[in-house]
């Protein structure tokens, strides 16, 4: 299977962010529980953010069931090919807004699940943007500092604004094109900041655990690499303009680099 033509992260997988990023959070989930002491383990949770048909953020609230019912017209249906499969009794009716899903890993008590150590975002362009996508993310943020949560953030996408919850970038000279800030719970006005440059590949982070604990090493490139063999991007167009556009620097080089894989 093909890999990517760029060393680090792949700016073309961006307008598919919805699937890579649940691919990234499910393959980090894993490598970290791997590499987590006995008396810890990494779980997946899910906060649904709700959008209007203009595509408007309507609010954001973990997944419920919601409404149901109606009975299948005639009883039973038919079934020619196999009469094992089952018939459908009832009809789930699809209701608006249509919620999209963040995926974010925290890291726990394994014997009571219920103490965070360790949250660990994948920033989507929702939580960089005006509306409830960047308030409730705001409101995370601060969760995890009032809580003492060490909190692990990794942006992989240029769109939307990173100052709008990295407020202290803007200090940072040139701006990285993509980044992972640390920030550990007893240190909370410090930022550990990694910065990924298009031309490397990512280097691995150290994600804190408790002040007893020594730090996990989480190895961002091979998740890249696996999510887009596993999400064959393969087939990627590779002709097409991105959005954002490329800094003229970076756009030369993702111009070399395609040429030279013969994706251009």
């Amino acid at each position: 299977m093909s890999k990517s033509p760029f060393p680090g992260m792949d700016p073309y997988l961006e307008p598919h962010w919805l699937d890579v990023h649940q691919r990234l959070a499910t393959y980090l989930c894993d490598q970290i529980q791997d590499r987590l002491p006995p008396d810890l383990c990494a779980r997946m949770e899910e906060r649904v953010i709700l959008e209007d048909d203009g595509g408007s953020l309507l609010g954001s609230r973990h997944p419920d069931v919601r409404v149901i019912e109606e009975d299948v017209p005639g009883g039973s249906v038919a079934v020619a090919v196999d009469t094992a499969v089952a018939s459908p009794s009832r009809v789930v009716v699809d209701v608006s807004p249509e919620p999209f899903r963040e995926t974010f890993v925290e890291i726990v008590d394994a014997k009571t699940r219920g103490r965070v150590i360790t949250c660990i975002e994948l920033v989507s362009p929702t939580n960089k943007r005006p509306g409830n996508g960047l308030d409730v993310y705001v409101e995370k943020q601060a969760e995890c500092r009032a809580g003492r949560v060490n909190l692990v953030e990794i942006d992989l996408t240029r769109a939307g604004n990173r100052h709008a919850i990295f407020p202290w970038l803007a200090k940072v000279r040139p701006q990285p094109t993509y980044l992972a800030s640390v920030r550990r719970a007893e240190t909370m006005q410090r930022v550990e900041l990694h910065e990924f440059p298009l031309d490397k590949p990512l280097k691995p982070i150290r994600i804190p655990l408790r002040a007893t604990d020594q730090d996990v090493i989480l190895e961002l490139q091979p998740l890249i690499a696996q999510a887009y063999v596993r999400g064959r991007y393969g087939n990627t167009d590779y002709s097409r303009p991105l959005d954002p556009p490329l800094l003229p620097a970076e756009a030369e080089f993702a111009e070399r680099v395609l040429k030279e894989s013969g994706k251009r």
